[in-house]
């Protein structure tokens, strides 16, 4: 009896101090180390590592989505000059059948570089036939679309080809637009400018706009 509870006794405690299962210490240790290195759960970690990328999608979003300031001027828009150049149409009197010529003066046609527009008159009492007197650097029939006369219709554009800039005097005649006369005695035939279809605009030599002043003219029919 004595032998027997001396076995019992020896057995209870190898088995007490006997090492814990390799597996269970391998996985502990693995786990706390990860938690250890990355300071979070591998979700954790996923979802940090993802923030920042979230932050500059949004950063680069609100960039694209801001508004030019309000009242800034449009790159390719020049600034004004403050100068006004007048167009002026001389009109005059002309027989029932003959022809007549209209003047386009100019006042405060100082240092530009180029200008355009479109001159209009009623076809039915007016058919154009050509341009003449040339007041201005470089200019000649080309200058003109003549494609709408039919409609009374006459456009135009010019450059200052050395970007020099032209000056000329007031109430200089820049060039003349010559008709037949189609309507009967006791009626007038307004010649005027217009900005359709070549919008009006000129620049002067420091590449700022210059407002027209269009003034148009009459010619009485006699």
């Amino acid at each position: 009896m004595k032998r027997l509870s001396f076995l019992l006794l020896l057995s209870l405690v190898f088995l007490h101090c006997a090492p814990e299962h390799s597996g269970n210490t391998t996985s502990a240790a693995s786990g706390q180390a990860m938690t250890d290195t990355l300071g979070a759960p591998a979700g954790e970690t996923q979802a940090s590592a993802a923030r920042p990328v979230k932050a500059e999608t949004e950063a680069d979003s609100r960039k694209a989505e801001e508004k030019p300031e309000v009242g800034s001027r449009a790159a390719n828009q020049p600034p004004q000059s403050g100068q006004v150049l007048t167009l002026n149409a001389k009109g005059g009197e002309a027989k029932a059948g003959g022809k007549v010529c209209v003047d386009v003066q100019v006042r405060d046609f100082n240092n530009l570089l180029s200008m355009q527009y479109t001159m209009a008159w009623d076809a039915n009492l007016l058919a154009f036939t050509d341009i003449r007197n040339f007041g201005l650097p470089g200019l000649n029939g080309q200058n003109f679309g003549a494609h709408r006369t039919a409609e009374g219709l006459l456009t135009f554009v010019w450059i200052d080809g050395t970007l020099r800039g032209v000056t000329i005097p007031d109430n200089s005649t820049i060039f003349s637009v010559c008709f037949d006369v189609k309507g009967q005695a006791g009626q007038a035939a307004t010649f005027r400018f217009t900005d359709k279809p070549t919008a009006f605009e000129s620049v002067d030599v420091n590449e700022e706009l210059v407002r027209i002043n269009p003034v148009e003219g009459k010619v009485a029919i006699r």
